[in-house]
């Protein structure tokens, strides 16, 4: 007996994001300001972060606009 199995289309969510390289002095708040349309908690939420720890050299993704 044969299956009717329909392809599934993976598709690619709309959102792009930019990277930014922490540098010290930095908040989460004044990365947010920097980019239009960034918040604190959409910078937590794209990069798992649960607490607002950040070093130098860290790498952010930001969601694009």
């Amino acid at each position: 007996k044969l299956l009717n199995v329909s392809a599934t289309k993976l598709v690619k969510p709309a959102v792009n994001f930019l990277t930014y390289t922490v540098k010290r002095g930095d908040t989460l708040s004044s990365i947010a300001e920097k980019f239009e349309g960034a918040t604190v908690l959409s910078i937590k939420k794209a990069n798992g972060l649960t607490k607002a720890a950040l070093q130098p050299g860290m790498l952010l993704k930001i969601e694009k606009g």
